[in-house]
């Protein structure tokens, strides 16, 4: 049985499925697949809303990049010598704390607060920096 996947099962696969593991520090890939009919016509010449559009999806997985050990030492170390470590990365927010927290680069009790500026998605930072930039 094939199930059309409208707003309540999305947001229940946001909410269940994809939140659950990004607070375990995994990323989250969706597997999926459709069958195309080139019809004389390269793969690159299909345009991606109709690669896109009506997948089938097989599975949910949570895959983990994990940590290289002495990373947390190492943070440490900048924190004894009064650095202030900040991490990248292109994850959800979800995510991204959870990793920071076993990098310990968040306490492991940090709650994120609205409007708080210590974890931030990229929209938002580059906001800031066009704001800054702009101001000098």
């Amino acid at each position: 049985m094939l199930l059309s996947v409208n707003e309540e099962i999305t947001d229940n696969i946001r909410n269940s499925i994809i939140s659950g593991f990004a607070k375990k520090a995994l990323r989250t890939m969706a597997i999926a697949y459709k069958e195309i009919k080139l019809r004389g016509r390269d793969i690159d010449q299909i345009p991606e809303e109709e690669l896109e559009d009506k997948l089938t999806l097989i599975a949910i997985a949570g895959i983990m990049d994990p940590l290289r050990p002495e990373i947390p030492e190492a943070v440490r170390t900048c924190k004894r010598a009064g650095i202030t470590v900040r991490m990248v990365t292109g994850d959800i927010t979800e995510t991204a704390m959870s990793i920071a927290k076993k990098a310990e680069i968040l306490s492991s009790n940090f709650e994120l607060t609205p409007g708080s500026n210590v974890v931030m998605e990229g929209k938002v930072f580059r906001q800031k920096v066009i704001f800054y930039l702009n101001e000098y």
